[in-house]
């Protein structure tokens, strides 16, 4: 019983970091994105 308790944990928690990787990709590619638009506004001005 324990071992399926760890078994359980084990894949919830990778589940969890894999999920938040993908967050924090997903908010360095949404900066660098604002980061390029700021930049074509500025030279469009």
């Amino acid at each position: 019983m324990d071992i399926w308790l760890k078994v359980f944990f084990d894949a919830t928690s990778s589940q969890k970091s894999k999920y938040e990787s993908k967050i924090r990709s997903n908010v360095r590619n949404f900066s660098r994105n604002v980061r390029r638009m700021f930049i074509e506004l500025n030279l469009k001005r």
